[in-house]
């Protein structure tokens, strides 16, 4: 096996096991009132869930809760 494959194969198993500091752990249920309503996300290991619909980042589900196009969903949820 050549160095560039080693490098790439170190780097994806890197990424997998980083998971960012800012959020809580698998299982946790992230809460937001929105516009006289309350929002509840399930934080899972590769993603969130909100309604049934998984979403690969915060942010993506924060968008969905809103409907705008570009939602920090860490702060949305106050995970700053």
């Amino acid at each position: 096996m050549s160095t560039r494959k080693k490098k790439k194969i170190a780097i994806a198993t890197t990424t997998n096991d980083t998971r960012d500091t800012r959020l809580p752990n698998p299982g946790a249920v992230l809460t937001r009132s929105y516009k006289d309503h309350v929002y509840r996300v399930t934080v899972k290991s590769d993603g969130f869930v909100w309604r049934g619909k998984h979403y690969r980042s915060v942010s993506g589900a924060a968008k969905a809760i809103t409907g705008y196009g570009a939602v920090d969903g860490f702060a949305f949820f106050g995970l700053k």
